[in-house]
């Protein structure tokens, strides 16, 4: 009973429970206009990079260009695999992960961002040459 009323004193307990009740309300209150909002904004997307295509398509100087291109994002993706493989067999980026792990995380985030930007290139080229294929 004591706790209860030394809570009810204490203007930090106060706001940690009107803060979170607040912070639900709003989050429900709009949680019924994202999924229009992505959606929205995916269809966008979408309908940019097909028109991309399609104006791509008849040059195949540039769908030439975009095969190079997706070639040379996997080609910087290995290459930096390769590199952080040597670090860590060296033993130097090992011993990071070890002391501080999130460290390690953020050292090792150009691999997800070679591969992500790879990943997303290489599907635009299939896309295109497949788009290239339907005009000849």
């Amino acid at each position: 009973m004591e706790a209860i009323t030394n809570n009810l004193g204490d203007p930090s307990w106060w706001f940690t429970g009107t803060f979170f009740t607040v912070l639900g309300l709003l989050l429900a209150k709009f949680s019924h206009h994202i999924p229009e909002f992505l959606k929205s904004l995916l269809k966008g997307l979408i309908i940019r990079r097909k028109l991309k295509i399609k104006n791509t398509r008849f040059n195949q100087s540039l769908v030439n260009y975009q095969i190079a291109k997706t070639n040379s994002y996997f080609l910087i993706f290995i290459i930096i695999c390769c590199l952080y493989s040597t670090w860590l067999v060296s033993g130097s980026f090992l011993s990071i992960a070890k002391a501080t792990p999130w460290l390690a995380v953020a050292l090792s985030s150009p691999i997800y961002i070679a591969e992500t930007l790879w990943l997303i290139q290489d599907g635009y080229t299939k896309e295109l040459a497949k788009s290239r294929g339907k005009i000849a």
